[in-house]
């Protein structure tokens, strides 16, 4: 088995919670690569 695939799924998962993060907050998107992405709730 070579290691390639894990590292392309390493790489994928960080622009998948990007994708699904809006990207109008910075600190969210910095937040939703380490932990899962969260629905962030519309500002007042």
């Amino acid at each position: 088995m070579k290691p390639i695939l894990p590292l392309l799924l390493m790489a994928l998962l960080p622009a998948l919670a990007l994708a699904q993060v809006p990207t109008a907050d910075p600190t969210a998107t910095r937040s939703a690569t380490t932990v899962a992405p969260a629905p962030v709730p519309p500002p007042p």
